[in-house]
């Protein structure tokens, strides 16, 4: 049955009865039980109408696997293994010998048994294997035709948070925001560049030492476990292991990209954080900066929020570099709300994130 027809039938699924028919024939468990599941996402994705490129092509060799320990169980092994093949009759053999379908060469396989006059029980088994086939083969076949890069649903829904996010950037309570975390990093950039400066020369004593130690070893073998460290190495020793003439400045290079790459960030996230909770707010009265402060690796403010419903809060924001247990480099945002009061004049226990955007903004 071809595609067009389980279409026009309403039926756009694989038929139990030829999901079965493989699982049955083939003799690897693990494989007939990735069969089923291949069988049951090619029938979700049929009704889907889409597939994405990633699943269509773990399904496909899936299938084709499934087809060819199919073959060689019901065929190839009682009709041609250990001399079987002498029985055959001449047209059986010419056609069928030593079979290895796959989805696209189900029609093949099909035309071969059309050319075969002879009458032999071989011949009606790959006829009932092709019967099984075929409707699998014509469903990939038309899947092929709605491979996407996403589903649908996973597109329209970050459409959805896309036009959500915008929303809340445009909000002018929003702007406000990101305008004082901007007038934090301005007033402790300078800071912030000095302790940084300071901080990689450090590091690079270290990784120069390291190196005129080990002069013959390899920079990756040296930093294996320390990839910041080999980063240094990377960024000011040269492949004879010696420092580069120009080693200070590349680091003071290096350290204004790491602050302005941390003053970017403390300013995207925490605006981030906050944008929800006002937009939704939606009656600031004020924000103002109460402090602004950075050590290496930290940048911290406090700004307090005022509405014009007699509620407020203060918040605490932060960047913080720390490490992973190998040694790898990653910021974290900590946030934390203080001295939060209600419209009523009550003040809320425990303010979180969550707490903030569920119970202060209803």
């Amino acid at each position: 049955m071809k595609i067009q027809e389980l279409l026009l039938e309403g039926a756009l699924t694989i038929p139990p009865a030829d999901t079965d028919y493989f699982v049955r024939n083939v003799s690897n468990e693990r494989l007939a039980m990735y069969f089923q599941k291949a069988i049951d996402t090619v029938n979700a994705a049929l009704d889907a109408d889409e597939i994405i490129n990633p699943e269509y092509q773990s399904i496909k060799g899936t299938i084709n696997r499934a087809f060819e320990e199919t073959i060689g169980n019901v065929f190839n092994k009682p009709f041609l293994h250990a001399g079987a093949w002498e029985s055959l009759p001449a047209d059986v053999y010419e056609q069928l010998d030593y079979l290895h379908p796959e989805l696209h060469t189900i029609g093949s396989v099909e035309k071969k048994l059309a050319k075969i006059k002879s009458k032999h029980p071989g011949v009606d088994i790959v006829k009932e294997f092709v019967l099984h086939a075929k409707p699998i083969a014509a469903a990939m076949a038309y899947l092929k035709t709605k491979v996407v890069k996403k589903v649908r649903a996973k597109v329209e829904k970050e459409e959805q948070e896309s036009k959500y996010r915008e929303k809340i950037a445009s909000h002018d309570d929003v702007k406000l925001i990101r305008e004082t975390l901007t007038q934090i990093t301005k007033d402790v950039y300078a800071e912030a560049l000095k302790a940084n400066k300071k901080w990689l020369r450090v590091k690079a004593e270290n990784v120069i030492k390291t190196c005129s130690e080990n002069p013959k070893d390899s920079k990756m073998r040296l930093f294996a476990r320390d990839p910041f460290g080999y980063h240094i190495a990377y960024l000011i020793i040269d492949y004879h292991m010696t420092v580069l003439p120009n080693y200070l400045t590349l680091l003071d290079k290096e350290a204004k990209k790491m602050t302005d790459e941390m003053m970017e960030h403390f300013i995207t996230k925490n605006t981030s954080k906050l944008a929800e909770i006002v937009a939704k707010k939606d009656n600031m009265q004020t924000v103002k900066l109460i402090n602004a402060s950075t050590s290496r690796g930290t940048v911290e403010g406090t700004m307090a929020f005022e509405f014009n419903d007699g509620s407020s809060f203060t918040v605490n924001n932060k960047v913080v570099m720390s490490y992973s247990k190998y040694n790898t480099p990653f910021y974290r945002y900590p946030t934390t709300f203080h001295n939060v009061k209600m419209p009523d004049g009550s003040t809320m226990s425990q303010p979180s994130e969550e707490r903030m955007l569920d119970i202060f903004t209803a």
